[in-house]
């Protein structure tokens, strides 16, 4: 089965890109910032910036490999491998918690002011506004064809800005009352304010790709009323469905449909009704993989 790089796949594939590039030079200004400020605040946001780019780094790729013309076997090793990489981003994530967590409680122990702020001050602005634009396109692709990566983007965007306008505040009440010397512990509680989002962000990321990585049959009795549907509108002669064999794969249906069909059809027609049901259905059923397996001996020939 061939799939289509339609004018929204480009354009999925386009601002999947984008993302991750702005990513890398968001990552390479943010070391910029830290240099400057000596901000703990800061450091959090380097490495929740660092782990958010290599997730949609690994979307990107998923992406762009599901999008390519692929033949009729079942590549069910894509999507395991795109919740496998999932998996070690949650884990680089969790590790990270911990290295913010305990520069947060040694700063808090040992007060120290920070450097200068306003380089890292611009930059959470900037990124404020880029995360709302991605946020809000991401949106619009993922209401227009549904797709579980382009659904998961838009709900990242929109935790990066709000995260970002965490950032943008914690900064700059740090530079507001930097005279005061409580203003020492405004930088580290605010480090732990941004660290609270990446277990969070951990704990969503295992569940999804754990439960994506084990295949389950499909149980949907409406699936099976649409497929009995289908072949029924075939005509008078339509196959009989003597079994169904379905797996979900990741956000994939892989369906196996069982066809009686009568003896004395010919294998022409077989043809021609099976590339009927497997197209329909494949129209109607999002992400669905079909293919239709004749279950009777073929009595006459071409």
């Amino acid at each position: 089965m061939k799939k289509n790089n339609t004018s929204s796949d480009k354009k999925k594939e386009k601002i999947l890109r984008n993302g991750w590039l702005f990513g890398v030079c968001g990552i390479g200004s943010s070391v910029i910032a830290l240099y400057l400020g000596r901000s703990t605040t800061q450091l959090a946001d380097l490495i929740r910036k660092s782990c958010e780019t290599l997730a949609v780094f690994l979307s990107w790729l998923t992406f762009r490999k599901s999008s390519e013309e692929t033949n009729q076997s079942y590549n069910y090793g894509y999507g395991k491998l795109e919740n496998l990489a999932s998996l070690i981003v949650a884990e680089v994530i969790i590790i990270s918690f911990f290295v913010i967590v305990y520069n947060a409680m040694t700063r808090m122990q040992n007060p120290s002011p920070v450097g200068n702020l306003w380089f890292g001050f611009l930059l959470a602005i900037n990124d404020f506004a880029l995360n709302s634009w991605f946020w809000n396109q991401n949106y619009k692709l993922a209401q227009q064809t549904y797709t579980p990566i382009m659904e998961s983007q838009w709900r990242l965007y929109r935790i990066k800005t709000i995260i970002n306008g965490c950032v943008i505040l914690i900064l700059g009440l740090t530079m507001l009352f930097k005279t005061y010397a409580w203003s020492l512990f405004i930088d580290p509680l605010g480090s732990l304010l941004v660290a609270i989002y990446l277990p969070i962000s951990a704990y969503h990321i295992a569940r999804q790709s754990i439960r994506e990585l084990l295949d389950r049959a499909i149980v949907d009795v409406g699936l099976l009323n649409l497929i009995k549907q289908v072949i029924g509108s075939c005509g008078n002669d339509h196959p009989k469905l003597v079994n169904i064999r379905s797996r979900q794969v990741g956000c994939h249906k892989h369906i196996e449909l069982i066809l009686e069909f009568d003896g004395n059809t010919l294998l022409t027609d077989i043809q021609s009704v099976s590339s009927f049901i497997v197209a329909d259905l494949e129209i109607r059923i999002p992400n669905s993989i079909i293919a239709c397996i004749p279950a009777a001996r073929i009595s006459k020939p071409f």
